[in-house]
């Protein structure tokens, strides 16, 4: 069962956001702790297509599935990434039916996309295995996960058109941005903001699509049993977790009683 099949099948995925982390080794920790996928943010962060490569490689020998979300809607973006060996990709700030179209247009192949083909390559480990080519495009198209942020207002208003379109699996909040277009900056527990929440995620239950959001205490509770993706901090975020915890320990220590007050 590979992560789309996962997801539809009435699982809850989760997985980190990286944004700094390099190496090729994130595969093998996100492995242990039992991920079910990294999200790779070049929108945020600043990876080039060399890296976006071998860590989605080093994911796929792991058993883990990598997506990248994209700074913007094109082309190149879209249908690059995927080359490179990505299970999904996540689309920014798609507002209208018109963009959650072309979204689909170039993360599927035909009949439900148009994304340009090219076969033994990263995806499928650079071994078509003898497959032909039909074979290769229906396979890719049943793996490739393509998620539409909900990140405005005006997405809100189209959310029935946008969740209608063929071709696109997920439906996710971008909160902040969401929360500052709806005149609410950070304010995830307002009911303007939990309004317009709902209101996908009604939209995702009509129309059979996946609900994602970040796990933002207390917003994503009021939506745990909808929710079928969910991304959770960042690489940031757990190296200065980890990080600091070592600081807090050692800052224990200094004031227990019987610590000398200095060192000669």
């Amino acid at each position: 069962m590979n992560l789309k099949e996962k997801m539809y099948s009435g699982h809850m995925i989760a997985g980190c956001m990286m944004r700094v982390v390099r190496n090729s080794l994130a595969a093998t920790f996100a492995r242990q702790a039992g991920l079910d996928f990294i999200m790779l943010d070049c929108e945020h962060g600043c990876y080039d297509y060399e890296t976006l490569h071998d860590i989605f490689i080093a994911l796929n020998l792991n058993g883990i599935s990598g997506m990248v979300r994209v700074p913007e809607l094109s082309k190149g973006h879209v249908s690059r990434v995927l080359d490179c060996g990505a299970a999904g990709v996540m689309i920014p700030m798609v507002n209208t039916v018109e963009e959650a179209r072309l979204a689909v247009k170039y993360s599927k192949y035909k009949p439900i996309g148009g994304r340009g083909f090219i076969g033994a390559t990263a995806f499928d480990e650079y071994s078509a295995g003898g497959k032909k080519v039909p074979q290769i495009m229906e396979e890719q198209n049943k793996r490739v996960i393509t998620i539409a942020q909900v990140e405005s207002a005006e997405a809100v208003e189209n959310i029935d058109d946008i969740a209608a379109v063929e071709g696109v699996d997920v439906l996710q909040i971008g909160q902040a941005d969401l929360s500052i277009s709806l005149g609410v900056p950070g304010e995830f527990d307002s009911p303007i903001f939990h309004k317009a929440v709902r209101r996908v995620a009604d939209s995702c239950k009509k129309h059979k699509k996946i609900f994602g959001m970040a796990s933002v205490v207390p917003l994503f509770e009021n939506y745990a049993n909808e929710v079928g993706i969910i991304i959770q901090g960042t690489d940031v975020d757990f190296l200065v977790k980890g990080m600091k915890q070592l600081a807090e320990l050692r800052d224990g220590y200094n004031k227990k009683p019987g610590r000398p007050s200095e060192t000669k």
